[in-house]
């Protein structure tokens, strides 16, 4: 078998190195993304693919984004939970901001999603999101991982949207993308 020079060699190897060692986020980029359509839901969210979903009780949860990575301390995933009982806006508001000016360390059960282990308290906050009113949460996951939580009640129905990704880390940038592409009102299914 004849010997390919050396410098075509590496460069073979450096262009297969890049082809098959892109990574996850550059997979993800926005460019290949598609918008996903809930109708039963009631919501639509742009996803580099489509999430899993299960049956909780009183809804469904989506797993909206997950990296793949099975090690805990990288890991980084967002969940959807959906409620699917009908929630009257402004009073879920009101007790939720009761709930808030009692301590901004909101205890469980606030959320639909279990309680962090060893009983952490989230440190909870109201913001506006495209004018809407909603509760963020920060705390830590579990021991490797920090979470961040959002909970808003839009067109009476409670969406809870609850990431993992490391400690000591910023929020990662795809969960902020997930999250300004989700949108609610008339949707069709796809």
């Amino acid at each position: 078998m004849p010997r390919l020079p050396r410098r075509l060699t590496i460069a073979f190897i450096f262009l297969m190195s890049f082809a098959f060692g892109q990574s996850k986020e550059s997979k993800d980029s926005q460019s290949e993304w598609k918008e996903f359509r809930f109708a039963d839901d009631g919501f639509a969210i742009k996803l580099p693919r489509a999430p899993k979903q299960t049956d909780v009780a009183n809804g469904r949860q989506y797993r909206l984004y997950w990296n793949e990575s099975w090690d805990a301390d990288g890991a980084v995933e967002l969940n959807l939970i959906v409620n699917s009982l009908p929630t009257d806006s402004v009073a879920w508001l009101a007790n939720m901001r009761k709930m808030l000016s009692e301590s901004p360390r909101v205890p469980w059960p606030v959320s639909v999603l279990p309680s962090p282990p060893g009983g952490v308290r989230w440190s909870s906050y109201e913001v506006v999101v495209d004018g809407n009113p909603a509760i963020e949460s920060d705390a830590p996951r579990n021991a490797l991982q920090a979470g961040y939580q959002r909970m808003q009640c839009l067109n009476n129905r409670v969406y809870s949207f609850e990431a993992g990704f490391p400690k000591g880390s910023d929020r990662p940038k795809i969960i902020d993308q997930v999250l300004k592409s989700f949108h609610v009102g008339t949707t069709h299914s796809k």
